[in-house]
């Protein structure tokens, strides 16, 4: 899992930002200077650090799938088996 972090933002406090990363076993997270809009303020930057966690994410996917409670493998959002 990973969290971006908006270090100005105004409607989602950063130490809220950072308890909800704590509260996910393994997660990581990515700093952006920015408030809650910084996607469309910055997409260059908002983009950048976003593929940084999702290729950080799709990286320790790589150890295999995840599974749920009863053993079956989560499926991502496309309906697909994740792999």
């Amino acid at each position: 899992s990973a969290v971006l972090v908006t270090d100005r933002d105004h409607v989602v406090p950063v130490r809220r930002q950072h308890a909800l990363a704590r509260a996910m076993p393994g997660c990581q997270t990515y700093e952006i200077a920015g408030d809650h809009g910084v996607f469309l303020s910055s997409p260059e930057l908002f983009a950048a650090v976003l593929l940084r966690a999702c290729d950080a994410v799709a990286g320790s996917a790589a150890t295999g799938p995840a599974l749920l409670p009863d053993g079956s493998a989560q499926s991502d959002t496309l309906g697909r088996t994740a792999s």
